[in-house]
């Protein structure tokens, strides 16, 4: 027959907060119980009692597991005490040790979770250097000046052009206040550009910029003011983008000299043909005129041959000269022939001066 049977049936079948056992049993010793209840059941606690008042016993039992130890004689009181010792103790190290294990699940979880995080930084740290090396290669070979600052207007970027552009290398200017720095550009017109771009959070477009290269080469910029908002919708700095358009100007420019010539041709299509339809019709007139002049001329003269000869030939010779030059046809188209020669002399006055108030207005514009 087993000696711990009826013990460990007990045990196995009914919950105990403590053991108080005596280390001398008839059935087997206290410190066996003890190892059995340590190896099944450690969250029971045992408190030995024995009459042997030895240190060395003490001792041994407090190593192998024991949480009291109680010598003979001892009075209710003194019992009563170390169970409630033994019971507040053993709660307070569960206690303890639940919120220990809590804790070091917690840091298990935690430390997991920084494994991971340290790792997304990682991988966050390389895209960014990647997204680096690709925004300073953009910038670096565009042809559009950068110039990046933050929200109290220090300069925080400062790209290759802009160092071409206005001859102050990065290094210069980088952490200076940009309405600091010394550029030869229209001021006035990039200040009121960023006052409205920051007062009003929008993007602003400056054209036709002034400025001047290092070299002394006076030059045209077009620039974009934009402010810069970070992830909380705040505004975090602006971002100014000056694009060169000198030579575009030129092009235009050329263009548009070229459109006014092609203009002017038209306009001096125009001209001729308006003109042309009066001037032809008083050259036409003229020549009526001029030939019916000299058919007055012509007849003038066989009127003095008449009057100096006197003789029925000359007669009949004037008559056929009158006949010829058709007064009563002349004494009715001349009239009308001068008025409409003035008339067309008129319209052709009326066009020469329209042309003269045009280039007025070309000249003055």
């Amino acid at each position: 027959k087993p000696v711990l049977k009826p013990t460990t049936k007990n045990l196995k079948n009914r919950h105990f907060d403590l053991v108080l056992s005596d280390i001398e049993m008839p059935e087997e010793s206290g410190i066996s119980l003890l190892t059995h209840i340590l190896s099944e059941y450690p969250e029971i606690p045992v408190i030995l009692v024995t009459v042997f008042d030895d240190p060395g016993m003490a001792e041994s039992a407090f190593d192998i597991g024991a949480d009291g130890y109680v010598a003979k004689p001892f009075t209710e009181n003194d019992i009563l005490i170390e169970i409630a010792n033994v019971l507040h103790r053993r709660k307070t190290e569960t206690k303890n040790r639940i919120n220990r294990e809590k804790l070091e699940s917690r840091l298990k979880q935690r430390s997991k979770e920084l494994e991971n995080t340290k790792s997304d930084l990682e991988v966050t740290k390389t895209s960014l250097n990647q997204f680096e090396d690709r925004f300073n290669s953009i910038t670096t070979y565009t042809n559009d000046a950068i110039i990046m600052t933050d929200n109290k207007g220090l300069i925080n970027y400062w790209n290759y052009k802009s160092e071409k552009f206005f001859g102050l290398k990065s290094q210069q200017v980088v952490t200076m206040p940009f309405l600091e720095c010394k550029l030869n550009w229209d001021w006035p017109k990039i200040t009121k550009g960023i006052y409205n771009c920051l007062n009003n959070n929008v993007s602003i477009q400056l054209d036709n910029i002034n400025f001047k290269s290092p070299d002394g080469e006076e030059g045209l910029l077009k620039v974009f003011i934009s402010p810069v908002f970070g992830r909380d919708h705040k505004r975090s700095g602006m971002i100014l983008l000056g694009s060169e358009i000198t030579s575009q100007k030129e092009l235009e420019n050329q263009a548009s000299g070229s459109k006014n010539m092609e203009s002017i041709g038209r306009f001096a299509a125009g001209i001729a043909n308006d003109i042309y339809t009066p001037i032809q019709f008083v050259a036409d007139n003229t020549r009526f005129l001029q030939k019916s002049f000299l058919n007055l001329t012509s007849l003038l003269h066989k009127y003095e041959l008449l009057l100096d000869n006197k003789n029925k030939n000359g007669i009949d010779d004037v008559e056929d000269y009158v006949n010829e030059a058709n007064l009563k046809y002349l004494a009715r188209e001349v009239p009308d022939t001068f008025r409409e020669t003035l008339e067309g002399l008129e319209s052709v006055t009326n066009i020469i001066q329209e042309m003269k108030e045009y280039s007025s207005k070309t000249e003055e514009g």
